[in-house]
């Protein structure tokens, strides 16, 4: 059974700043978590990318290193003696700037008809013929 209570303005105020109060206790007995560490090493890079949505395996990330390390891509890794140096951040930041936002079906039927105007373009000048476009649907 619900018991309904009614209370005046100054018994409300009471009530509830005994709650906040309460509240606030509890906040500040919790644990504060350690800050993690921006250097990461390279299992746990590989699981900063497992966790952030995208499976990774060791020798898919070790190809993309060593293609970073001699600059054939722009993975932010870094030599330290034999061990291999990641920073957190910049991570997080290549991945954001790795990932493609999805495109309209409009945008993608754009592309498409530019491309394909293009190429026809392209192989009638390569022919000396002029081409003329138009588009159905």
């Amino acid at each position: 059974m619900t018991t309904i209570v009614q209370l005046d303005q100054n018994d409300l105020r009471a009530e509830l700043k005994n709650c906040i109060s309460e509240f606030l206790t509890e906040i500040k007995e919790l644990p504060i978590l350690p800050e993690q560490p921006d250097r990461i090493n390279f299992p746990e890079a590989l699981e900063l990318f497992n966790s952030n949505g995208i499976p990774t395996s060791k020798s898919w990330l070790y190809k993309k290193v060593m293609d970073s390390l001699q600059g054939k891509d722009n993975l932010p890794v870094k030599k330290f003696g034999r061990r291999l140096v990641f920073s957190r951040k910049e991570l997080i930041a290549w991945l954001e700037a790795q990932t493609e936002t999805p495109r309209s079906f409009d945008e993608i039927m754009t592309n498409k008809l530019a491309k394909v105007a293009s190429s026809k373009q392209k192989k009638g000048l390569k022919h000396g013929k002029g081409v003329e476009t138009s588009t159905q649907f």
